[in-house]
């Protein structure tokens, strides 16, 4: 099932687009992209990863749900290979959905949310019912096995579900002039998705730099596994997201889990 961009249900291979010195928007743009297919994972094979903070913590929330076998969780993700998933729509009578019906405001999930952590708790019914968990990398620990892909395939088992998620911090980049030495940037992004994962930040790109500028620990700076939602004022779809990156001028609203 698909909302306005790719749900866990149907989730495939992200676009990984290497924005650097030769980016064009033009037709020809799907032949600078690489296109990368998820290797084949079992059903049972689990991601484990670092421990994520506790539910406690401000921003974050931790969602249990039931959901049965291949069903899916009932959310509309930009699927893109990185550390963590962004919500763009809770898809009607889904078990999110039903979450959110009864639970309290500041537990509630929205769109703009950010997916981090999948566990299927140890006492779920269905196959492969042991405790498993997928959830979020090292920043830069991005690629065919990425954490993204893992959360996927672990909402599918179906059975009862831990999610947790974090609210969004958004910052704006603003005033960035491509020049010659171009963005210096590798994305991932679905054809229907939202908006467009930082997979890399290459040395001597005008974002490299900008960096610098702002310093590299800096709230503003742009980090690996950070979401372009704008580009000069174009949002919402990919292809307009796209050509506001091709900009020689480019302004961007950005995002990452709190």
């Amino acid at each position: 099932m698909f909302l306005t961009c790719c749900c866990v249900e149907d989730a495939e291979a992200p676009t990984l687009l290497h924005v650097g010195n030769s980016f064009d928007p033009s037709p020809e743009l799907e032949s600078l992209a690489r296109i990368e297919k998820a290797a084949d994972r079992s059903a049972e094979k689990a991601v484990t990863l670092p421990t994520v903070p506790e539910a406690s913590v401000e921003g974050v929330i931790s969602v249990t749900i039931k959901v049965p076998h291949k069903a899916g969780v009932g959310l509309a993700l930009d699927f893109a290979e990185g550390p963590h998933l962004r919500i763009c729509g809770i898809v009607p009578n889904g078990p999110v959905a039903k979450h959110n019906s009864t639970a309290h405001a500041d537990l509630q999930v929205h769109p703009g949310d950010f997916l981090v952590q999948a566990k299927r708790c140890a006492d779920a019914e269905g196959p492969a019912a042991s405790s498993s968990t997928a959830g979020t990398k090292e920043p830069g620990a991005v690629g065919q096995d990425s954490v993204a892909a893992g959360i996927v395939a672990l909402v599918q088992m179906g059975g009862q579900l831990e999610l947790l998620i974090r609210r969004p911090f958004t910052y704006k980049v603003q005033g960035i002039a491509r020049g010659s030495k171009g963005l210096g940037l590798d994305l991932s992004y679905h054809a229907q998705g939202t908006a467009v994962a930082v997979l890399a930040i290459l040395d001597g790109g005008a974002i490299f730099d900008y960096n610098k500028t702002v310093g590299a620990s800096s709230p503003g700076a742009v980090q690996v596994g950070d979401y372009i939602l704008e580009a000069n004022g174009e949002s919402g779809r990919i292809d307009p997201l796209l050509q506001g990156l091709g900009a020689e001028t480019v302004n961007l609203v950005m995002a990452r889990p709190k």
